[in-house]
């Protein structure tokens, strides 16, 4: 183990927001001394060690703690990099963008023992069991669960594998997306779900007998016998690849589309400082017929732009009015048939959407037995369904009172007689992004679904 220096040197962001490496001779001259021989250990051994020392030796505790904040130190900064690598030249960012975030304990030896908040590092040390893994890949799987969030806002990127991506959607979501969103053709739509349940089918089945119901591990891609264990399943329903290799670029295709639809930059609508949803040119308010299209050869560019303005204005309106109408009548309905779970439904719904929790912790949370407790309580796809509908309705009156002020008499009518499906080409994304935004593990919960619906369950008193 020839980079012992990692246990007694730390990472840090200055003042200035400069990368600096700090020496810590403390750490140094106890690392040395409880390793002499630290070049023939590995870095298991020596995170054993360390942690039994962490937590059985009250005169060396705060010096073994320093040696494992040094190693994870510099972990954090590998992770950081090796992200700038990939992503960094093509989305804008720099490391001192990510550093920001996950180097809040590193400033100095002093830290406050009895602070309230819990840093990236301070998380690490508490969650990690040092015979269960290795403290490396520990660091990595915390640091991009800390920065995925802030990666998927502010620069559109979505860090889960594409097996991840698959094995979190569920054939009968993708069924629908195919159906409402990307509106394929029958057959394709057709294949893809036998190729996405095939993989479910063998898969997930693997992933579960090798490493159980509770894993957590990294979805890992297929292996050879995977692979041509779906293509055998699919030739018999009449899904005929060439090869596995074939069959890996389609399930690699099916993942593309699921991260290029789970990406929130498409649905920024309530950020009109940066270039919104409704302005992407793939997504114009009317697909082939928009208001502003209608109305480009009749209206001033300033008459475009407020348009637009008041459109982003009245669509949250009525996401936010929708929410207040189905969420009454969803709790109603909860008093109808399960009265004994009034009390949780609130409760439940806002762990979901606020806090991103699993609905199995949910259940545990909220002495509801199982996750499927949770899942027939809340009816995410009625809710869902729920709010399409009553969001068209509202925006349907909204936009057909605006339209006069931008549409002469004849545009108005062709407008009118294409309005509701003009304004599903807005709505289904909203709601496909919330489906695959709900069956994706380690969620972001930052779709506009999510946020809107965050928004008014604020202003419900709710008791945890």
């Amino acid at each position: 183990m020839g980079e012992a220096f990692r246990y007694w040197q730390w990472v840090r962001i200055d003042s200035a927001g400069n990368r600096r490496i700090e020496s810590i001779p403390v750490a140094r001259s106890f690392f040395e001394h409880q390793f002499p021989d630290s070049a023939d250990l590995t870095d298991a051994a020596i995170q054993r060690q360390l942690f039994r020392i962490l937590h059985e030796s009250k005169n060396h505790h705060d010096l073994a703690e320093l040696c494992l904040r040094g190693f994870i130190s510099y972990q954090t900064d590998w992770i950081c990099r090796d992200l700038v690598n990939q992503f960094g030249q093509k989305a804008g960012f720099t490391w001192i963008d990510l550093y920001v975030h996950v180097f809040d304990d590193i400033r100095s030896t002093h830290r406050q023992k009895n602070s309230e908040y819990r840093s990236v590092a301070d998380k690490i040390l508490e969650t990690f069991d040092p015979d269960q893994g290795q403290l490396s890949t520990w660091t990595n799987r915390l640091v991009k669960a800390e920065l995925g969030a802030i990666l998927l806002s502010e620069w559109g990127i979505y860090l889960s594998s594409d097996w991840a991506l698959l094995n979190g959607m569920k054939p009968e979501s993708w069924q629908r997306i195919c159906d409402r969103t990307l509106r394929l053709p029958t057959w394709r739509t057709t294949q893809m779900v036998q190729i996405l349940t095939a993989y479910h089918r063998i898969y997930r089945r693997d992933r579960l007998q090798k490493q159980g119901n509770q894993s957590r591990r990294k979805c890992t891609p297929p292996n050879s016998e995977q692979l041509a264990e779906m293509q055998q399943v699919l030739t018999t329903q009449g899904v005929h690849f060439d090869s596995t290799r074939q069959l890996l670029e389609e399930l690699e295709a099916i993942a593309q589309l699921i991260r290029q639809l789970r990406c929130p930059a498409q649905t920024s609508i309530d950020t009109p400082e940066g270039q919104s949803w409704v302005d992407h040119p793939k997504n114009t308010a009317l697909v082939g017929q928009s208001p502003i299209d209608v109305a480009e050869e009749s209206e001033t560019a300033q008459a475009q732009a407020q348009w637009l303005t008041q459109y982003r204005h009245d669509l949250l309106i009525c996401l936010e009015q929708s929410f207040a109408n189905v969420v009454s009548q969803q709790l109603e309905q909860v008093k109808q048939t399960k009265p004994t779970k009034v009390e949780v439904f609130l409760p439940a719904l806002f762990l979901f959407h606020c806090e991103c929790f699993a609905m199995g912790k949910i259940a545990k949370l909220l002495n509801l037995g199982t996750q499927s407790t949770v899942s027939r309580l809340l009816k995410l796809d009625q809710l869902r369904t729920n709010l399409r509908h009553t969001l068209l309705l509202k925006l349907r009156d909204r936009i057909r009172s605006l339209a006069p002020i931008y549409l002469d008499r004849s545009q108005l009518e062709t407008f009118d007689q294409q309005i509701d499906a003009i304004l599903s080409e807005q709505i289904d994304p909203i709601i496909c992004e919330a489906e695959i935004e709900a069956s994706t593990p380690n969620r972001a919960c930052n779709s506009l679904f999510f946020r809107s619906l965050c928004r008014h369950l604020a202003t419900r008193s709710i008791s945890l």
